[in-house]
């Protein structure tokens, strides 16, 4: 499975790379009055407005860096079931190939009900670096999460 990776300050995150069609360099955003706390406006993307959602407020409360002082982050633009969507995030990382064995869903019983967007993680070894853990998420929970809905 090909996992398409991304940082958010010092954290590592990832996504079933099938969810995301390309990643662009951050443009201007146009704010939206009915944004939800998440969702930081809509660019054009294809002719087609599109909003984006600030993955570092939804993860720890506080804005990204790219949105915070106007340094280029990036936008991931992703398909979900709710259509196109974009993910403000500081800097995108590998893909990597991941056996579907080493992908571990999250137990329920560590996280509190309708409270995560992780599924699952993945460890990744490097050569012979130490196993990092990847957080992988799930778009349909990021989406619903930004939407206002409980995921």
């Amino acid at each position: 499975t090909e996992i398409a990776t991304f940082h958010v300050g010092d954290r590592w995150y990832g996504m079933r790379a099938q969810n995301v069609l390309e990643a662009i360099e951050s443009k201007t955003i146009a704010a939206s009055p009915r944004s939800t706390q998440y969702i930081l406006g809509y660019l054009m993307y294809e002719n087609e407005p599109i909003a984006v959602i600030d993955f570092a407020r939804m993860e720890s409360g506080k804005s990204s860096a790219s949105s915070q002082d106007g340094q280029d982050g990036q936008i991931i633009i992703t398909q979900s079931s709710h259509g196109k969507v974009g993910l403000l995030v500081d800097g995108l990382g590998e893909i990597p190939e991941v056996a579907e064995n080493r992908i571990q869903p999250i137990p329920d019983a560590l996280v509190a009900e309708g409270s995560s967007i992780a599924d699952s993680i993945a460890r990744l070894s490097h050569d012979d670096a130490e196993p990092q853990i990847l957080v992988i998420v799930s778009l349909e929970r990021v989406v619903a999460r930004a939407m206002g809905e409980t995921v």
